[in-house]
């Protein structure tokens, strides 16, 4: 899974994607980054997200993601 790789990740991730990630993917990116991993996340713009309930989950997994630092 995304999560397994990385959470093996060695030297650096890189994830691109519409939303903030959530979940066991946010727990493995902040132990990655944690343990001296690059971890980079590069999002779409949240003004662009048009449906009003993916807007309420993007919205909520930023503050989470903005919780962990």
């Amino acid at each position: 899974s995304a999560s397994d790789l990385v959470s093996n990740a060695k030297k650096s991730v890189k994830v691109i994607t519409q939303f903030n990630p959530d979940g066991k993917f946010l727990e493995a990116l902040h132990h990655a980054h944690a343990r001296g991993v690059n971890a980079e996340v590069i999002v779409s713009n949240p003004d662009f997200i048009t449906e009003r309930l993916a807007w309420i989950f993007d919205r909520n997994s930023h503050l989470q993601m903005y919780r962990k630092g």
